[in-house]
């Protein structure tokens, strides 16, 4: 993360802690990353999110640090810009997370601790792919480099395994993200294509 972009970062994050319960970061034991950390609050906050009035703000914060991955943003809210790759990069996220983690965690094909990691590694991975989209060569290389140190630390033996997981739905998720997009486009009110509708349609 960049370093301006980190400092802000982290100040963020003290002052979460100290806004949710004790316990709500103890469910992450395996790293102490406060990056790391702050990723996965972002991912959990997003999916535990029962204030439908929240949801936007929510979502732009979570663009915000995500540029800070990529660019040394500072804090005043004039210096911050954002493009829809990046937008689509935090939407693939948090379907990715909600729907087809979610999805896996219901048919017990996962369990809590893969979830919460996999997450994670899927944010640095879209950093990586976003930062490939955007032609910026060197930060991609960092990036990936990034992403493969976080599966080697999180799945050890099994990191090949859990990147083409990862892989999986961040591919089906991208597609299922651009078709909700086609939707809203053509008709805002109708509602979108549930997940397992886009499962079912792609069989």
């Amino acid at each position: 993360m960049q370093p301006k972009s980190k400092n802000i970062s982290l100040e963020y994050l003290a002052d979460e802690r100290k806004r949710m319960p004790p316990h709500y970061f103890e469910k992450i034991n395996f790293t102490n990353d406060e990056i790391e950390l702050l990723v996965w609050h972002f991912g959990n906050q997003k999916m535990q999110n029962t204030n439908k009035d929240n949801s936007d703000s929510i979502f732009w914060n979570q663009v915000k640090f995500f540029k800070g991955f990529i660019h040394d943003f500072l804090s005043d809210e004039e210096e911050f810009w954002w493009n829809e790759n990046m937008c689509d990069a935090v939407r693939v996220f948090n379907s990715f997370n909600n729907q087809f983690l979610g999805k896996l965690f219901s048919e017990k094909k996962i369990n809590d601790d893969f979830a919460d990691k996999a997450a994670i590694a899927s944010w640095f991975y879209l950093v990586y792919e976003y930062a490939e989209i955007m032609g910026l060569g060197d930060q991609a290389k960092t990036s990936f480099s990034d992403y493969e140190k976080i599966l080697v630390k999180y799945f050890q033996a099994d990191s090949d395994g859990a990147h083409n997981i990862i892989m999986l739905g961040v591919k089906d998720v991208r597609d299922y993200v651009d078709i909700v997009k086609r939707q809203s486009e053509l008709d805002e009110n109708s509602p979108s294509i549930t997940w397992s509708q886009y499962l079912q349609n792609k069989q």
